[in-house]
């Protein structure tokens, strides 16, 4: 028996190539690009981490993530963001309500590896499957600790020129 199998070949060809592309755009962003699955468990972390956080993929097993989580910021975010995930799970099981548009920007301190403080703006948002099933959640990371130190620095200044006129 033979069969052409030429088409799913070329569909597979194709899917690789677009896989391919998806890795090397994550693998290549200066952000930290995570994604969780629905019950917010980490599904993917890119290598960015190394670079914002000083950690290697490899050593945020369970237990440094964990530790991480444990963090003020990170776990009060995550109790926000399991909240919503919940309601968009609800929601989702009506047709009509299945793609909600969703966005949420919180800003943390996570230690860095060398155990300063990293500021972090974390851009989250729903994942859904063509189904209109939810998957779970995309984080993008950005490190904000200059500008938070900028503004830190420039909200310092407005007070000694606030105060400088009374003396």
């Amino acid at each position: 028996v033979a069969r052409d199998i030429t088409e799913q070949t070329r569909i597979r060809a194709q899917i690789d190539q677009q896989e391919w592309r998806y890795k090397l755009l994550a693998e290549n962003f200066s952000d930290i690009i995570c994604t969780t699955d629905e019950n917010l468990n980490v599904s993917y972390i890119s290598p960015s981490v190394e670079g914002v956080l000083g950690y290697r993929i490899a050593e945020l097993g369970p237990r440094r993530m964990q530790l991480l989580l444990r963090n003020v910021g990170f776990s009060e975010m995550y109790r926000i963001l399991g909240r919503d995930v919940g309601k968009a799970r609800r929601s989702g099981r009506q047709a009509h309500t299945r793609r909600v548009d969703y966005l949420r920007v919180f800003e943390i301190e996570l230690p860095h590896k060398n155990r300063s403080i990293v500021s972090l703006e974390v851009q989250c948002s729903l994942m859904w499957d063509e189904h209109g099933d939810l998957q779970g959640l995309l984080l993008v990371c950005r490190d904000v600790t200059q500008r938070a130190q900028l503004e830190a620095d420039r909200r310092l200044a407005a007070k000694v020129f606030e105060n400088s006129n009374e003396g």
